[in-house]
C-alpha cells in the first residue's frame, strides 16, 4: 500500500506567484501477486472442512434427531470456520506486535518503523473472512444433504386437506414419556389461555387417553388406549380475521413404516420403545388459505417447545412424569 500525504507549496518570482497544492490518498499494489496464493489458500481450506464433514457425520445425525433442521447444520460448519478466522485474526495481530516489538531492536530491523493501526491489517483480516466463508460453502452445503438426505432442506407445514391439517412432528421420545411430553406441551397451551397473548389464545381444553384409531381411522383400532390426547380450542393471530380451529395432539406408538431408512426389524424396535407426536388440526372458522399460513406460526412455536425438552433436567421431567 502507498501512501502519499498532502503538501502544499507556494513559489514566485518576477513574472507572478504559483502555489501548487497535492492531497492525501493512498492505493493498493501487488493485489494480482496474491491471487494464486489465494486459490492455494482456499483448496486448502475447503479440503480440511470436508474432512471435519466427513468425520462428523455421526454428530450431525445427532443434530438431526433432536429437530435441528438442516440448513442450520450447515451454518454451524460456516460460523465454526468463522470463529477460527477470528482466532487466527487476533493471533496473528498479536503475534505480529510482540515480533515487531522484539526484532526492531536489532540491527536487522533498526530502520525499520512499524504501524501497528495501519489500514493493511484491516484489510488482510477481512480478506481472511473473504476467503474462510467462500471456502466454507460448499462443505456446508454437503453438511446438508448429510443431515436430510433428498429431502426438502426446510421443513413445511403441509397443505390443507378438506378443513384440516395432520402432521407428525419429527421427534421420538422413550415409551415412559408419553404423558409427560403431552402435559408439557399442554402447559404451553394452558399459558396462552389470556387474552394478551400474540400468537394464539387457548380454550376448551381437555387430557384424556385415546385409541390409536382416532387418530388413524377405524382400521387402526385396538384392544386397549394407547394414545395419551390433548385437545384445544385456538384462535390464531391476527385474531380480526376471526381464525378458530380445534387442535388434536396425539403421543401414540412410534408408527415409521413409510419413512424409516432402518432395517425392518431395527423400525419394529423404534416402534415398540418409543412413541412421537401427531398434530391434528381441524378449520372451525376463518378463510382457508390465511388459517394455513397462520399455522405454520402455531406449529413452529409447538417444535422449539418439544426442543426445549432435551434441555431439562431429569428432574425437571420428573415433574411432567407424574
Amino acid at each position: 500500500m502507498l501512501f502519499l500525504k498532502g503538501v502544499s507549496l507556494s513559489m514566485g518570482d518576477r513574472e507572478g506567484t504559483w502555489s501548487v497544492a497535492t492531497g492525501s490518498t493512498f492505493r493498493y499494489e501487488g493485489l494480482g501477486d496474491i491471487i494464486i496464493p489465494i486459490i492455494t489458500v482456499i483448496a486448502i481450506c475447503v479440503n480440511t472442512l470436508l474432512g471435519h464433514v466427513e468425520e462428523r457425520k455421526h454428530e450431525i445425525a445427532v443434530y438431526t434427531s433432536v429437530g435441528l433442521a438442516p440448513n442450520h447444520v450447515g451454518m454451524l460448519f460456516i460460523m465454526e470456520a468463522l470463529s477460527l478466522a477470528v482466532l487466527s485474526c487476533v493471533a496473528g495481530y498479536i503475534l505480529a506486535q510482540v515480533g515487531a516489538g522484539f526484532f526492531g531492536k536489532t540491527a536487522l530491523f533498526a530502520g525499520l518503523q512499524f504501524n501497528y493501526s495501519s489500514l493493511s491489517s484491516v484489510t488482510s483480516m477481512v480478506l481472511i473472512f473473504t476467503v474462510v466463508f467462500i471456502a466454507s460453502l460448499y462443505p456446508a452445503r454437503l453438511a446438508t444433504h448429510i443431515a436430510m438426505p433428498d429431502v426438502e432442506k426446510s421443513w413445511h407445514l403441509p397443505p390443507p386437506h378438506e378443513g384440516s391439517i395432520s402432521v407428525d412432528l419429527p421427534f421420538l421420545f422413550p415409551h415412559r414419556d408419553q404423558s409427560a411430553i403431552i402435559r408439557y406441551l399442554g402447559e404451553l397451551i394452558v399459558h396462552h389461555r389470556e387474552v394478551s397473548s400474540e400468537v394464539f389464545i387457548a380454550d376448551e381444553i381437555h387430557w384424556n387417553w385415546a385409541d390409536v384409531s382416532e387418530r388413524d381411522g377405524p382400521s387402526h383400532r385396538t384392544p386397549v388406549p394407547q394414545c395419551a390426547l390433548f385437545q384445544a380450542t385456538i384462535w390464531l393471530a391476527p385474531f380480526d380475521f376471526g381464525m378458530k380451529q380445534r387442535v388434536h395432539l396425539f403421543c401414540c406408538p412410534a408408527s415409521l413404516e413409510s419413512t424409516s431408512p432402518q432395517p425392518h426389524r431395527t423400525t419394529e424396535v423404534l416402534e415398540r420403545e418409543y412413541v412421537q407426536i401427531h398434530l391434528h388440526m381441524i378449520c372451525l372458522a376463518g378463510e382457508l388459505e390465511m388459517w394455513h399460513r397462520a399455522n405454520r406460526q402455531f406449529v413452529k412455536i409447538l417444535r422449539k417447545r418439544v426442543l426445549q425438552w432435551h434441555t431439562l433436567s431429569d428432574r425437571e421431567k420428573d415433574r411432567y412424569r407424574v
